[in-house]
């Protein structure tokens, strides 16, 4: 076999592997809202008079950005209510009323696409309370905590996603303004939303091959 037949399909290998490629890097916008249940999970220490579900409201923008064909980047900013239900037997003014959180949500996920349709989100949300209606409240305005979801892509433009968020930071309700008797609990929210994208971002990237400058 002659040097030259041995050297063409090498080069040809070589030149291969040293040709850069293309592929397309997608951003997505869009808007979010739909749906929370909050309600709290005991503390060790404490017995809570704050416990079932309740319904309350979220909506936001959100964005998302695809770092490969299966994996992206998404987050957004949110305004949320989250309602509770109190029956605290010694304020008999907050027996069975629903006193609500104000909430500035940022949820910071990576989304694994499992096909064209399904989804999911795994990452955490920062959570600032704005606003409490809670009789006594006392908690730090920053908290957090692990957050997943599930979405389902109905059409291009419309999506829906199933989440679920525990907070990590403890709340604080006091049984009177003086007292030294606390009842501490976390707080955690199921959320149904519907995701419309109203624009995206196609931006060509070159990904070169190694041992390229």
């Amino acid at each position: 076999m002659s040097t030259t037949n041995i050297k063409t399909p090498f080069l040809a290998l070589l030149l291969c592997l040293c040709l850069s490629f293309s592929s397309l890097a997608q951003t997505s916008i869009g808007l979010e809202a739909g749906f929370n249940f909050a309600g709290n999970i005991p503390s060790p220490q404490k017995t809570l008079f704050l416990r079932n579900l309740h319904p309350g409201i979220n909506g936001g923008l959100f964005v998302e950005k695809h770092v490969s064909d299966k994996i992206a980047i998404r987050w957004g900013g949110f305004y949320a209510i989250r309602f509770f239900l109190g029956n605290h037997q010694s304020d008999s003014n907050f027996v069975n009323n629903y006193r609500a959180m104000h909430c500035v949500t940022v949820p910071v996920l990576c989304s694994f696409k499992a096909s064209s349709k399904l989804s999911f989100d795994v990452g955490i949300e920062f959570i600032t309370i704005v606003h409490s209606d809670i009789p006594f409240f006392k908690t730090p305005t920053l908290h957090l905590g692990p957050r997943a979801a599930i979405a389902y892509q109905i059409t291009p433009s419309f999506a829906v996603r199933l989440y679920g968020v525990y907070d990590l930071i403890k709340i604080r309700q006091d049984n009177h303004p003086n007292s030294t008797n606390y009842n501490y609990y976390n707080s955690i929210t199921l959320g149904l939303n519907v995701a419309y994208t109203f624009k995206r971002i196609k931006k060509r990237r070159v990904i070169r091959s190694p041992g390229l400058g």
